[in-house]
C-alpha cells in the first residue's frame, strides 16, 4: 500500500514538477517512502497506546526520542514490520518502566552522560546515513545536544511525564551504545 501510494504522488509530482533525472526521482522516492512510513508507524503506535490508555505517555516518549534520534542516530530495520515492533516493543518498554520515579541527580547525571555520548560519538554511522563531513558531523552533534536541553526544558515544563521522556532518554542511551559497539566491531571485522 505504501509503494502504491510513492508511486502515485511521484506520478503526480513528474507531472507536475521537473525531474531533472532519475537520481532526482530516487531522492523524492525515498524521501516519500520516508515520510509515509513514518507517518503510519506513528498513527499507529498513537491507536495503539490509546487503546491501552498511554497516548500521553506515548506522546512525550516519542518527542524525546524523535528531537534526539533523527540527528544522533538510531536503529533500521530491514522491514517495515520488523520496524514496527521495534518501535512498539521500544515504546511499551519506556512506559512500563517510567513507573521508577528520576530524582534530580538521576535526570542531570543520565542528561550529561547522553550529552557527553552525543558530542563524543554522534552521529552513529549506519547504511542509511553512511558516512558525511565533518560540518555535517558537527551539525547533527550539535542539533542532537540542542534536541536533548529541548527535552530538560520540557521536563521542567511538563514535570507530569518527566519520567516517561527520562526513560525514553535513558533506553536511547543504551540502543546509541549497542549501536556504537556494533558499529566498531563490524569496522574490526571487515564488514
Amino acid at each position: 500500500m505504501k509503494n502504491e501510494l510513492v508511486r502515485r504522488i511521484l506520478a503526480f509530482l513528474e507531472k507536475r514538477s521537473r525531474l531533472e533525472n532519475d537520481a532526482e526521482k530516487e531522492k523524492v522516492k525515498y524521501i516519500l517512502s520516508v515520510i509515509i512510513g513514518e507517518c503510519g508507524k506513528i498513527s499507529f503506535l498513537l491507536i495503539m497506546f490509546t487503546i491501552f490508555n498511554r497516548c500521553k505517555e506515548y506522546v512525550f516518549a516519542a518527542i524525546a526520542v524523535l528531537i534526539t534520534r533523527s540527528f544522533a542516530g538510531g536503529p533500521h530495520e530491514k522491514t517495515s514490520n520488523r520496524c514496527m515492533a521495534h518501535t512498539f516493543l521500544f515504546f511499551a518498554a519506556v512506559i512500563l518502566f517510567s513507573e521508577y520515579h528520576w530524582n534530580e541527580v538521576d535526570c542531570d547525571v543520565v542528561i550529561l552522560i547522553v550529552v557527553g555520548s552525543f558530542l563524543l560519538f554522534a552521529p552513529i554511522v549506519s547504511k542509511t546515513r553512511g558516512y558525511c563531513s565533518k560540518s555535517k558531523r558537527m551539525k547533527l552533534k550539535r542539533n542532537s545536544i540542542f534536541g536533548v536541553a529541548f527535552v530538560k526544558i520540557l521536563m521542567e515544563v511538563v514535570p507530569l511525564y518527566k519520567n516517561v521522556m527520562m526513560v525514553a532518554l535513558f533506553m536511547e542511551l543504551i540502543e546509541f551504545y549497542y549501536l556504537l559497539l556494533k558499529e566498531r566491531s563490524s569496522k574490526k571485522c571487515g564488514e
